[in-house]
């Protein structure tokens, strides 16, 4: 993963940062960029899915000035982000940890914490 300055050309990388080991068949799909922890951080997300049989992982990372920090993972097979919350859904219980379709968390100001679980 790579943070571009594009303000000054010519565009050069100002920070990069190793998502994981490569797999056969990793796919990585962009979730989209924002401030959606706690509005007034910039983030970025995207999922990683490993392989269909294993499933997805989405990474939410804040960017720092020219850095990166990894805020929280979540794995599931949709993760949806709002303004402090992630709802991360199961396409069957036999794909997610504890037999649940669908987990919400919650930021608390450094955090994702699990507030409900269906």
């Amino acid at each position: 993963m790579a943070l571009v300055e594009t303000n000054r050309l010519p565009v050069r990388l100002i920070a990069d940062r190793r998502i994981a080991g490569a797999m056969c068949g990793n796919e990585l799909a962009w979730v989209r960029a924002g401030r959606f922890s706690d509005g007034r951080h910039r983030e970025v997300a995207f999922m990683l899915w490993t392989t269909p049989s294993i499933g997805a992982t989405a990474f939410i990372y804040r960017i720092d000035g020219h850095s990166f920090r990894q805020l929280a993972a979540f794995a599931g097979d949709r993760v949806v982000l709002g303004r402090g919350v992630v709802t991360v859904s199961f396409e069957n219980r036999g794909r997610s940890r504890h037999g649940e379709l669908e987990d919400v968390y919650h930021f608390d100001g450094k955090h994702y914490r699990l507030a409900k679980r269906r």
